[in-house]
């Protein structure tokens, strides 16, 4: 069984190593590029995961950190194609029925558009999303295990391991974990107003601890469920 306690507990277990990835989120533009590194760093702990290690790992090997993080996100891109070609398709449908007379300061009258002529494409639209949510996580960690780029698209595989419990529980876990973290924050914020630095802050931090967390659980699930 996946070890949630563990994967909790793993970013915290060496602060040096943790805050090395908090600064590389910390700066805002920079973190543009230099998030990668972390990005890429996450995925070597799920790669240390696989071999069942632990602690977490050395950061070393910048050049692959970097192109590690850069393909992953390529990956995600690719998974989210469907999405942006519906989403595009909507918005120049939503263009289209609203014509050039309307308001778009008028919530009641937009919304009214909505209702009565895209309802069926919203739905469409977030069920696309939710599945490219679901679907996208567990083919990075494919990815992460030998770090082939191919690996990701091996689909009959990824599919046969998403239909899980195991999955489908790490990835609601992670999502009310994000979404308790995120409520944390923006809590603390309003707790201390007026400190425009607070969130940046905040948000590097949570970025890392979360990161290494999503991706040892979801690590630790695939490689359960050989």
């Amino acid at each position: 069984m996946a070890n949630f306690a563990e994967a909790l507990k793993r970013p915290f277990s060496d602060w040096k190593k943790l805050g090395v990835g908090f600064l590389l989120y910390l700066i805002p533009i920079v973190n543009i590029i230099t998030g990668f590194f972390a990005w890429g760093y996450q995925l070597e702990c799920a790669h240390s995961t696989f071999k069942k290690k632990k602690e977490l790992p050395a950061w070393q090997d910048w050049g692959n950190l970097f192109v590690r993080g850069l393909l992953a996100l390529v990956i995600s891109f690719i998974y989210a194609i469907p999405s942006i070609v519906i989403a595009v398709s909507f918005m120049f449908n939503l263009i289209k029925k609203l014509g050039p007379d309307i308001d778009l300061q008028n919530q009641v009258q937009l919304l009214q558009v909505l209702r009565d002529n895209l309802s069926g494409e919203i739905i469409v639209l977030v069920l696309i999303l939710l599945i490219t949510a679901y679907v996208t996580p567990m083919a990075i960690i494919f990815f992460s295990r030998n770090f082939e780029f191919k690996e990701a698209f091996m689909l009959n595989q990824i599919f046969s391991k998403i239909f899980s419990w195991k999955y489908l529980g790490a990835w609601l876990f992670l999502a009310v974990y994000a979404l308790v973290i995120s409520f944390i924050i923006q809590s603390l914020v309003t707790v201390v107003p007026g400190i425009i630095f607070i969130p940046w802050i905040l948000n590097a931090f949570t970025n890392m601890f979360v990161g290494i967390t999503r991706y040892t659980l979801l690590a630790d699930v695939l490689r359960e469920s050989k």
